[in-house]
């Protein structure tokens, strides 16, 4: 179960170094459903083969950012190509790519200047704070197969700076709204 440690705030800081826990009960079924998966996205004109690959395709883009992750960490996930290859260390991008992609991302977020300001820009972050999290979240999942690399010092530093993205996310969350509020005479 998801079960965040905040600690203490003092005078809008963050006091508590520690990260929240991110660990989720991980059984079996995971690597079950991802099998099956991996069989239709092999099937060359399945709807999961149309979605995976423009997800796939996305782990080499540039933009948003926290999307990319998030994709990125599903194709190590599954550990397939487009076309439902199994990813080896001589496939154009080795899985190794991809995680580290989600690692050079994930890490790359911390202490980003970033603006909360107005409902507008919360509900980006927000969208943001979750693809992020479900980046590290399909890594931890990963762990259940063998041969995955998954490096606990990278565990370490991606949840922190999940940690201060969430803590960032909450504390300008009440002054976002509340400069809503008064410029717009209203509410949502």
């Amino acid at each position: 179960s998801f079960l965040p440690i905040w600690g203490a705030y003092d005078e809008g800081s963050h006091t508590n170094d520690n990260t929240p826990l991110l660990n989720f009960d991980r059984s079996m079924d995971v690597n079950a459903e991802r099998q099956r998966l991996i069989d239709r996205i092999a099937i060359e004109d399945s709807w999961e083969n149309e979605v995976y690959t423009k997800l796939y395709n996305n782990s080499f883009e540039t933009g948003n950012s926290a999307i990319i992750a998030k994709n990125a960490a599903f194709v190590y996930w599954l550990g397939v190509d487009k076309d439902g290859a199994v990813l080896t260390s001589s496939s154009q991008y080795p899985r190794t790519w991809f995680y580290n992609r989600v690692n050079e991302i994930l890490q790359g977020w911390e202490g980003k200047n970033l603006s909360f300001k107005g409902k507008v820009q919360q509900v980006w972050r927000a969208k943001e704070n979750m693809l992020l999290m479900q980046a590290e979240d399909y890594l931890e999942a990963s762990l259940l197969q063998s041969g995955v690399l998954y490096n606990l010092e990278d565990n370490k530093k991606n949840k922190k700076v999940i940690a201060w993205f969430t803590y960032e996310l909450y504390s300008n969350s009440n002054n976002a709204i509340s400069l809503d509020f008064k410029n717009d005479g209203g509410g949502f």
